[in-house]
């Protein structure tokens, strides 16, 4: 069982990111349209996608991966209301500390085309409530972490493993905030797998609080709360 995690583990790793090889290739570009400043996040997602639907031809349970009920509300409520701190917060202190090691951090300049453009605002949001907030979480929080965890015995030492490489890899997948953004977005994702965990393994908290999180960050840029 081990092998199988692991090769699916890797095959769906190298699913979700061929696209940052392909988009190198015109042939692939030309029939491969971008979106709008979320470019080919929707590769990610149906990856994701495909994903859920691999698991459940399976016989995996979801809930396995995250997908509880939502539990007793308060401690949603407080593991959401965490999540959005830690993302908000982590941040804030991490790009000062590294802002003498690499200039201004992170870089934002993909964002730049949202500001004083509310269609361009409201076109993306819903799809940086799927793309990222319901897709990445899925992926990392849920997949990467509990197939690792398993690849390793379960136990509390695989379980600290887990969450950080689920961390790292989701820092090294906000590559374009340059090495400062990956960096804060790695540490804050590790503060955030032990979260889910903490939260009884559920995604639906970590859902909402990346979805307010990115919600927020994105008006800021509109409104020119932001710099990019």
């Amino acid at each position: 069982m081990a092998l199988l995690l692991f090769l699916e583990l890797v095959f769906f790793i190298a699913a979700r990111n061929s696209v940052d090889l392909l988009r190198k290739f015109e042939a692939f570009t030309s029939v491969a349209p971008q979106m709008p400043i979320l470019e080919y996040a929707y590769w990610k997602f149906t990856a994701a996608l495909l994903l859920l639907v691999w698991l459940k031809a399976r016989g995996a349970k979801l809930s396995d991966y995250g997908f509880r009920n939502l539990g007793p509300i308060w401690l949603f409520l407080l593991i959401a209301f965490a999540a959005v701190a830690v993302s908000i917060v982590v941040p804030g202190i991490v790009d000062q500390m590294l802002e003498a090691y690499f200039g201004k951090t992170p870089v934002l300049s993909r964002f730049a085309a949202l500001k004083d453009d509310l269609p361009l605002f409201l076109f993306i949001l819903p799809f940086v409530w799927l793309f990222a907030a319901f897709g990445e979480e899925f992926f990392y929080r849920g997949f990467v972490l509990e197939n690792l965890r398993r690849i390793l015995g379960g136990g509390a030492f695989a379980t600290v493993i887990a969450i950080v490489a689920q961390g790292a890899m989701f820092g090294a997948a906000h590559s374009y905030q340059g090495p400062a953004g990956m960096i804060s977005i790695a540490i804050g994702g590790t503060l955030l797998g032990f979260l889910y965990w903490a939260g009884g393994r559920r995604l639906w908290p970590m859902i909402l609080a990346h979805g307010i999180v990115d919600t927020l960050g994105l008006y800021a840029i509109y409104s020119g709360l932001m710099a990019t």
